[in-house]
């Protein structure tokens, strides 16, 4: 019965406070319009040339909003200086599912969403984005893709740094696998992971093999991986090896990249959290 008698207390408390709403109402509009009356019989008896500066000034454009998608832009360029990896890649998903979201609302429920947001374009998550302004070079002879792919390991050491060939890969390529935090969806986001996770003077990956096949248009390459992690007890990679393949989408660019391990996910955190070789 106590709580039956809250309940009811609440409900009568939220329609007292509606129906205030709804009185009060006219009362704000009132006291409004005779304070623009005051405004306008102060503005008369101003002279002239004060009175149109004056008015200049009230009509001059103001600068506009920013859009939803810079304030977006925004706030994920400042979650990457975030210096943990784990909670850098936190944020960059918070910011994403965000936008995910809000496409979700402008284009299926605009009624729920306030005036100003209805013109908008649907944004497009930070991380699917590329800040480079090198063009994309789609539909590479299957070759030629493969030599750029083998420069980003044998002179970018890109497994390590994140220093990949942007070009050729769809800024929502599709990095999977076995790693937990896998996975990642859109290459600015890969890039900011990948070029912050290895201590650059301390890891190293080593291109083992690789392989173009023609009929499937992809490029696979087999890999040895070993180093220290940037997290703050500076956890050791022990040496394992494995294999990554570059999948060519009908963009003629790189839309998927998939990573197999030779080892298990759980010898391979559990020989880096106890530091065994």
């Amino acid at each position: 019965m106590h709580h039956k008698g809250n309940i009811v207390g609440l409900i009568c408390l939220l329609c007292v406070l509606i129906s205030n709403s709804f009185v009060l109402r006219p009362q704000i509009i009132h006291l409004k319009q005779q304070q623009e009356r005051r405004i306008t019989n102060v503005s008369r008896t101003r002279s002239v040339p004060y009175f149109n500066s004056h008015l200049y000034s009230l009509q001059s454009p103001q600068s506009p909003p920013p859009s939803i998608q810079a304030t977006l832009n925004s706030f994920y360029s400042k979650s990457l200086s975030i210096r943990c990896p784990f909670f850098r890649r936190r944020a960059a998903d918070m910011i994403d599912g965000t936008t995910l979201v809000l496409r979700f609302l402008i284009s299926r429920h605009k009624s729920l969403l306030p005036g100003s947001l209805l013109s908008t374009t649907l944004p497009t998550p930070p991380g699917s984005t590329t800040t480079s302004s090198a063009p994309k070079t789609p539909h590479l002879p299957l070759s030629t893709l493969a030599s750029t792919i083998l420069k980003d390991w044998t002179e970018s050491n890109y497994y390590v740094t994140g220093r990949l060939t942007p070009s050729v890969y769809s800024s929502s390529c599709r990095f999977n696998g076995p790693d937990p935090d896998m996975p990642v969806v859109g290459l600015r986001k890969y890039l900011s992971a990948s070029s912050n996770l290895f201590d650059h003077t301390k890891s190293k990956a080593t291109l083992l093999e690789m392989v173009a096949d023609e009929d499937a248009m992809t490029v696979k390459v087999r890999w040895a991986l070993r180093g220290v992690l940037m997290l703050p007890w500076r956890p050791r990679v022990y040496p394992y090896t494995g294999s990554t393949t570059y999948y060519v989408g009908e963009s003629g660019l790189v839309e998927r990249h998939e990573e197999e391990w030779d080892i298990s996910v759980v010898e391979a955190f559990g020989k880096t959290l106890l530091n065994i070789g």
